[in-house]
């Protein structure tokens, strides 16, 4: 996870992004190839069907799972029925950006701090004005509190963070 944190005299952001993990894992292998005992040629169609095979019920090959049957599915030659496995590959994936995620605290003397209040009330989603150039999206006051001394302060959160170009 990575954290940005953005400080500012009227409101501090802080935007939490996840990082995920996509592998390891098999795939299949575009490049797959195989020819069987009866001369019969099989490779991968179009997003990687396989239509000289079909899926077989096994019954009694038992049970990998919790799941209530007994038995798996296996790939056989349309024509002549032999067993085939498709060819697969090692992909090590790779890391992905996932949920952002924001929050933050405005200050009484910024200028959106009404709207931020208003939504708190109403727990209504809108589009908060940071600054010149950054908005967060998604936004809903969390928390509202009065200080005797210093300004008020309201908490908030979003779900997206925009940043416009100038």
């Amino acid at each position: 996870m990575s954290v940005y944190a953005m400080p500012d005299q009227h409101f501090t952001l802080t935007l939490e992004r996840e990082h995920l993990e996509t592998g390891p894992f098999l795939e299949p292998n575009p490049d797959w190839s195989f020819t069987d005992e009866a001369g019969h040629v099989h490779t991968y169609g179009p997003k990687f069907s396989t239509p000289t095979l079909e899926d077989v019920w096994v019954e009694g090959t038992g049970c990998c799972c919790c799941c209530d049957s007994d038995g798996d599915y296996e790939k056989r030659c349309k024509i002549c029925g032999e067993v085939i496995y498709p060819g697969t590959r090692y992909n090590p994936g790779e890391t992905i950006l996932g949920l952002q995620s924001c929050y933050g605290t405005l200050t009484q003397d910024h200028p959106e701090f009404e709207r931020l209040l208003e939504s708190f009330y109403s727990q209504t989603p809108f589009t908060l004005c940071l600054s010149d150039s950054l908005e967060v999206s998604g936004v809903l006051c969390t928390e509202y509190q009065s200080n005797y001394d210093g300004p008020d302060v309201a908490n908030f959160i979003g779900n997206e963070v925009i940043r416009r170009s100038e």
